[in-house]
């Protein structure tokens, strides 16, 4: 999602803010928003792997 916000015609959205800073040379925000993303990104990735421990479980390993 953050991909297509970053293309013209939105009016909203991490990734237009993202740009609109960039545009504007507003550091902060621009730091602020990768922050952002790599916070979400990190809590999403943790969220789903635990999902996935839950639902395949551990004891299930891929031998070659």
């Amino acid at each position: 999602m953050v991909f297509s916000e970053l293309l013209p015609g939105t009016a909203n959205g991490i990734g237009f803010t993202l740009t609109g800073a960039h545009f504007r040379s507003d550091l902060l925000t621009v730091w602020a928003a990768l922050v952002l993303l790599g916070a979400l990104g990190h809590l999403l990735s943790t969220a789903l792997l635990a999902v996935e421990k839950r639902l395949i479980g551990t004891g299930r390993t891929m031998t070659a």
